[in-house]
């Protein structure tokens, strides 16, 4: 079962770090009045998240290899 939730979480986390706009218009864009583009400090915060998703996916997957 870990290998199955580290492996999602890695994608999850791919998408958010070479993607973040594309997580802005799935989850927060229908918040805004206009449709304005998000800010910069949205998107870091996305990519910063990927970052520790793709760790915490690395880290799942090598917990079950032990």
């Amino acid at each position: 079962m870990g290998f199955v939730a580290g492996g999602f979480l890695i994608v999850i986390g791919f998408v958010m770090l070479l993607k973040p706009r594309l997580i802005w218009k799935i989850s927060d864009s229908w918040k805004t009045k206009n449709g304005d583009e998000p800010n910069e400090f949205y998107l870091k915060l996305v990519v910063m998240v990927g970052i520790l998703l793709i760790l915490g996916g690395i880290l799942a997957i090598l917990e079950n290899l032990v």
